[in-house]
């Protein structure tokens, strides 16, 4: 079977790198204290340290620097995360899985969104894995050696916390990192009409958590091929041998996350461009999830999901 070729994945309807690049391109910014919108009128900065957090004034950022120094990351030998985020929302396909994910983490199915209800808020932990399962297991181990050679990663979703995650010893702790105001998302998208959410993606490197925000509409398409659909074709990790490259899972949160990943792992060719030469942080991110404390919840949560991939790739079973 070739899960390429199932009704779930037309191929046809997959964006090109062009078309990502086209998208992400016009991908407005919004002030990370205010959420005031970038427009023609006005141009914002970036934090001068980890170029990353955009800022609409001076008088923002000021304010908002208790806050951020707690994660502000020098960018030197890391991936631009905030663009690698932006990346990953300016992919139509992949956009439409995150909303089958979030259909599923707040069982909109069975508990509709109510016009005129509070945004949705969840938090998306991230990492950046090896490609191949080989240089995973090398990098994976409290005895890695950390070097220059060059790797390939990519982008991987390890985790998703919201008021309704079950994992609740990870919830209240995270839950606090960031909430962020979304008004501008909401006219943008159109206030009450459908359900709306902010989303805050977080990364932990050298004990700092990167972060990038983003907020979109969960369409109606999306609640109802989670209606329709009782379970979901995953793609099984390359090279995992499972017989035609998939693996059947009940929907889920869990299901449209592996979904995802698989995707991207499946993506050999790079052209929805979420694979990127790991650099030595990178790999020194992978070392310490293998070695992460009870009280490292992002790293724990990284650790658990690297833990799935290898014993689905060995095994070619989630049981």
């Amino acid at each position: 079977m070739n899960w390429l070729a199932l009704p779930q994945f037309q191929k046809s309807l997959f964006p090109n790198p062009k078309r990502i690049k086209d998208v992400r391109r016009v991908m407005s910014k919004a002030c990370h204290f205010c959420t005031k919108g970038e427009d023609t009128t006005s141009k914002f900065h970036v934090c001068a340290k980890c170029k990353e957090i955009p800022y609409c004034s001076r008088e923002c950022q000021k304010a908002h620097w208790p806050r951020h120094k707690i994660t502000c990351v020098p960018p030197t030998g890391l991936i631009d995360f905030p663009k690698v985020c932006q990346t990953l929302m300016a992919n139509d396909f992949l956009l439409f899985c995150f909303e089958m994910l979030l259909v599923n983490e707040f069982d909109l199915v069975n508990k509709p969104w109510r016009p005129g209800s509070e945004p949705l808020q969840v938090q998306i932990i991230l990492d950046v894995e090896p490609c191949a399962t080989a240089d995973l297991l090398k990098l994976f181990s409290t005895k890695a050696k950390i070097d220059s050679r060059v790797i390939q990663g990519m982008l991987q979703v390890c985790f998703v916390v919201s008021k309704n995650s079950s994992e609740l010893e990870f919830k209240s702790d995270l839950l606090s990192i960031q909430n962020y105001p979304i008004e501008r998302y909401a006219e943008e998208f159109g206030l009450g009409k459908e359900p709306y959410v902010s989303i805050t993606f977080l990364r932990v490197v050298d004990g700092k958590t990167q972060i990038a925000t983003s907020a979109f509409v969960v369409h109606q398409p999306a609640i109802e091929t989670c209606r329709e659909l009782k379970k979901l074709v995953v793609p099984a990790p390359p090279g995992s041998g499972v017989e035609g490259d998939s693996i059947l899972l009940p929907m889920s949160t869990f299901a449209c996350i592996e979904l995802i990943n698989g995707l991207i792992q499946h993506d050999s060719s790079n052209d929805w461009l979420m694979r990127m030469n790991m650099r030595e942080r990178d790999k020194q991110a992978i070392k310490d999830a293998a070695a992460a404390r009870p009280d490292q919840l992002i790293r724990l949560m990284v650790k658990k999901k690297i833990l799935n991939r290898i014993k689905v790739a060995k095994t070619g079973s989630y049981a």
